[in-house]
């Protein structure tokens, strides 16, 4: 067997723009980054670098490195830093203004099941801070953060933007605990579950989730949001907080056209429906 090295590589970079507006004046933006350099030795190491740059700031970094060569098992350190501006809703027409600052550093075992799952579990430590602009003063609360982590990932999808057949399942657990270094006890769970199916031009979309805290009290950092676009798009992002949500969305997507390059691809017609509620833990 004679091998040819590819032309390209092995440096990959990725770019995204996503531009959001209520129409009140209001307007946010994100410009995202993602680089990665593969084939670092021979077990087939990964340097991975994401930046999102805009309303909220976002920076983490990882080394993949594959402990076998059959690449099932592997090893993640991981960085990241999570800048993020938003609203505090205390009323239907009142908000406050909420700066959340988040530094982790976290060290994952994974295993590889299959091409299409992954599945993690890892120890993290960090700080959190968040501050309050109300009434004129400033409310700060911070702490340490430290605690385990599992993360499982199911992708089949078919392609990442508007996918016509595939399935794509998420899940995370998080035990926070004092003496993993964190100045909040909690735990938090997450499921989510989206299908696509297409017939001809037309494809149906279903997706569902929910999150739990199993009782416990999340810090204001870490709580559950629902609003924003696809997420009960009729609310603002973060206009419903709560210790447990859940979101189940159904809809309709019709391919009406096709544009050439470089103007783009498939324009896309689509019609959704959302219902989801927050709670909070009594």
């Amino acid at each position: 067997i004679d091998t040819r090295e590819k032309s390209w590589g092995p440096h990959y970079l990725r770019f995204g723009l996503a531009l959001t507006d209520h129409f009140d004046g209001e307007a946010t933006y994100q410009l995202a980054f993602y680089h990665r350099l593969t084939a670092i030795n021979a077990r087939g190491a990964e340097w991975r670098n994401q930046l999102s740059l805009g309303d909220r700031l976002y920076a983490t970094t990882e080394f993949y490195q594959p402990i076998t060569f059959s690449d099932r098992w592997f090893l993640a350190p991981r960085l990241q830093y999570d800048q993020d501006k938003r609203k505090l809703f205390a009323g239907p027409d009142f908000a406050f203004v909420e700066d959340v600052r988040r530094w982790r550093a976290a060290f994952d075992l994974g295993w590889n099941p299959s091409v299409s799952s992954e599945m993690r579990l890892g120890v993290y430590t960090g700080f959190a801070e968040l501050e309050v602009e109300e009434f004129g003063g400033l409310l700060r609360e911070s702490g340490h953060e430290g605690g385990l982590l599992w993360q499982f990932g199911f992708d089949t999808l078919d392609r990442a933007a508007f996918p016509r057949s595939g399935w794509l399942a998420r899940a995370s657990a998080l035990v926070s605990r004092p003496a993993l270094g964190a100045d909040w006890d909690y735990d938090r769970g997450d499921l989510a579950v989206r299908g696509v199916m297409s017939a001809g031009h037309t494809t149906f979309v279903g997706r569902g989730e929910a999150g739990t805290s199993f009782g416990t009290d999340l810090p204001a950092y870490d709580i559950f949001e629902l609003g924003g676009f696809t997420r009960l798009s009729g609310l603002e992002p973060g206009a419903l907080r709560g210790d447990d949500f859940a979101l189940f969305v159904a809809g309709i997507r019709q391919e009406i056209a096709q544009l050439t390059p470089p103007l783009g691809g498939t324009v896309v017609l689509g019609l959704q429906g959302e219902l989801g509620a927050t709670w909070w833990q009594a």
